[in-house]
């Protein structure tokens, strides 16, 4: 069936949407190693991973299956390519205003259990005026986002260790997209501890001059690895179990995320935001120095500053899409502990305002405040200055967006992007008048270590 506009994508949902429910128990280390399995013979594909201690913000995780289609985002267009019809040889490109009334329309459809869901991709420049175009991109070409439109759901609860899905025929997909070169650039990290410095200081200024009260600077790492991404997953999933981690895959390019950072969840109306703000290094093999690094983050006035500045931040940003008096702090300031950091903790809630749809909300929010900093403008515009390079998916964010009024999207630190050999990842942290060089200089490779240990990288 020839794909002529949006709305003939719903004759394809009506029909998966329809496909017997399977329930069956199975190990999540089974769940994970099937999703894995799958996503190495497919071309497209996402897997979002809750992994660490169950809990309500990781007690499921879903895979997208059954492949519909795909939609390439650019500033004002998307262009969408559909799988197993005619339009995978014709795609069909519309402005993003229709593309956004199609998706509010699609969350509201309600299909059910494990039924059609998007998973989007969106990089740091998705939604952002502040970025020039034209910078380098050292992530191998992808859009401002992708949205994968799945047929199906693979839903798993690892509390229940239920697996919830539909039977899924088998789907024509196009051929992977053609592989594109990264910007040329050294391998290593993008600045020397004196360059970075420099930078640090240069944020500073701004600071001083009241152009904003906090950056959020980073820097870049360029490397090789003879492991698939799959195999970097496994270890790292074992190395730093994360509540919002995940693969995506476009065609070659495979995004693979150790987040442990929510952006924004929809459950209907009901909204909620946990920023991460304020970070101190573990100490695993010594307790009493662990504990001692979890005390100074609790006391630090530096770091409860910056945090508190970011959830005003993430209460303004909430306050544009909620209804008036909705928005509250529902958590201040408390600490978790990873593997190689811990880190200080907020929950922001709302309740969208009637009039606002999902693409209102994600404007409002995104890119997310705790990795640009405050006030958000300011900071973006200052920060394509010294970066002086697209950031790709690192700091933007992927997720779910179901046709039952649900949305959960992370925020993509702790993230790499691999193409055949080549990977490319960031380590960033918040700059405030008064930080210290050489602590934040450290604090961006302390953020990477898990995933430069699962890449078996020493740098």
């Amino acid at each position: 069936m020839p794909i002529e506009a949006l709305a003939d994508l719903d004759v394809l949902l009506q029909r998966r949407a329809t496909d017997p429910l399977i329930r069956e128990r199975i190990s999540e280390d089974a769940f994970v190693e099937r999703a894995l399995t799958e996503l190495e013979h497919r071309p497209y594909g996402c897997l979002l991973d809750s992994a660490g201690p169950v809990g309500a913000r990781a007690r499921t995780s879903l895979q997208a299956e059954a492949p519909l289609a795909l939609f390439y985002q650019d500033t004002n267009h998307v262009t969408l390519h559909a799988f197993g019809t005619a339009a995978r040889d014709r795609p069909l490109t519309v402005p993003l205003s229709e593309f956004a009334a199609w998706v509010e329309d699609f969350h509201g459809r309600g299909y059910g259990d494990a039924g059609p869901a998007l998973f989007p991709l969106l990089t740091y420049e998705a939604f952002n005026p502040y970025v020039n175009p034209s910078l380098p991109h050292p992530t191998w070409g992808l859009p401002e986002a992708v949205w994968l439109l799945a047929g199906h759901t693979a839903v798993y609860d690892r509390e229940a260790g239920l697996l919830t899905r539909r039977h899924t025929p088998e789907t024509a997909e196009p051929p992977a997209p053609p592989a594109t070169e990264p910007t040329a650039a050294p391998l290593g990290w993008r600045e020397s501890e004196i360059e970075y410095g420099e930078k640090i200081r240069q944020v500073q200024h701004h600071i001083f001059e009241g152009n904003f009260y906090q950056a959020n600077l980073s820097q870049r790492f360029l490397g090789e690895t003879p492991q698939p991404p799959t195999a970097t997953y496994r270890l790292l999933r074992d190395l730093n179990p994360s509540p919002f981690m995940g693969l995506f895959r476009i065609g070659e390019t495979w995004v693979v995320s150790g987040s442990p950072e929510r952006l924004v969840d929809k459950r209907g109306a009901y909204l909620s935001a946990r920023p991460i703000a304020g970070t101190k290094p573990r100490f695993a093999h010594d307790a009493q120095a662990d504990a001692a690094s979890r005390h100074d983050l609790c006391t630090s006035e530096k770091e409860r500053a910056e945090h508190l500045m970011l959830v005003d931040l993430l209460r303004n940003d909430l306050g544009r899409v909620s209804a008036p008096g909705t928005v509250r702090v529902e958590e201040f300031s408390v600490v978790e502990t990873y593997s190689h950091v811990h880190h200080l903790v907020s929950q922001i809630v709302g309740e969208l305002a009637d009039g606002a749809d999902l693409f209102d909300l994600i404007a409002a929010v995104f890119p997310g405040g705790t990795i640009t900093g405050a006030p958000k403008i300011a900071c973006m515009q200052t920060l394509v200055a010294l970066e002086r390079e697209a950031r790709g998916p690192y700091t933007g964010s992927f997720g779910y967006i179901d046709s039952n009024g649900h949305m959960d999207l992370n925020i993509l630190i702790r993230t790499m992007i691999q193409h055949g050999r080549r990977v490319c990842f960031h380590g960033g942290g918040g700059i405030v008048a008064d930080s210290c060089h050489d602590a934040e200089y450290l604090e961006t490779r302390q953020k990477c270590a898990a995933l430069m240990e699962a890449l078996n990288i020493r740098a």
